[in-house]
């Protein structure tokens, strides 16, 4: 997991080929983040996705996992926390689903407030979770660029 404010990005250039180019995409403000929706990005199979929401409380939100794909998790407006855990340590709850790259899991984990400004980057098989209210519930948006590992 890589968490870190926006204005470092170019430090993670080279980690991974998808990685830089959803860099660029922020760089130079070529992310349409008005109109909540799934957007192709330019790059291989990789797109991102514009999103929406009000957030709830931690018991609500599960932890989540990937295996083909990387997420590039960066808040627009609004504030949540961001759990992070290693698989190891949580209860899968809903297997793997490969149509859907997705796996579900319960237990606790570390947490980072994910503000404007602010990203994460969970690796494929990084357990996050996402949406969850500092205090109270609040609307943010959110663009997760999804890319192939």
């Amino acid at each position: 997991m890589i968490y870190d404010h926006v204005s470092n990005l170019n430090r993670y250039k080279g980690l991974h080929p998808g990685i830089d180019h959803a860099i660029e995409l922020m760089l130079h403000h070529q992310v349409e983040v008005k109109v909540v929706g799934k957007y192709l990005s330019g790059h291989d199979e990789d797109y991102y996705l514009v999103q929406g929401y009000q957030t709830k409380s931690a018991e609500t939100c599960d932890f989540e996992t990937h295996q083909r794909m990387i997420d590039l998790q960066w808040m627009v407006e609004g504030t949540e926390l961001m759990g992070y855990a290693p698989v190891s340590d949580l209860i899968e709850t809903i297997p793997y689903d490969v149509e859907k790259d997705i796996a579900f899991y319960n237990g606790r984990g570390m947490y980072v407030k994910l503000e404007p400004g602010y990203f994460c980057i969970f690796f494929n098989n990084e357990a996050h979770q996402p949406c969850i209210a500092l205090k109270e519930s609040r609307d943010v948006s959110k663009v997760v660029f999804k890319i192939k590992a």
